[in-house]
């Protein structure tokens, strides 16, 4: 499974449209054990738009907070759960 974190200055963003970057986390569903954990953004930035984005990334999941309905319903269309 991976997971996207939303996160600003390499810390948990609490409000999804204010975060600088994902944490995306790699994570061994049987085991539990973290696999790899990356940081990245996409070039137009988080917003509603880069659902996408993070679609192409694998990412299963977002674990987000203060995420409007609009980019959760834009990731939810590409196939991306959000919590």
């Amino acid at each position: 499974m991976i997971i996207a974190v939303p996160s600003e200055n390499g810390k948990l963003c609490s409000h999804f449209g204010h975060c600088e970057t994902f944490s995306i986390i790699d994570v061994d569903t049987e085991t539990g054990h973290i696999n790899s954990i990356k940081t990245d953004a996409p070039e137009e930035g988080v917003s509603c738009h880069c659902a996408s984005w993070v679609a192409k990334q694998g990412v299963n999941l977002v674990l987000a907070g203060g995420i409007g309905g609009r980019p959760a319903a834009a990731l939810q269309e590409n196939g991306i759960e959000v919590f």
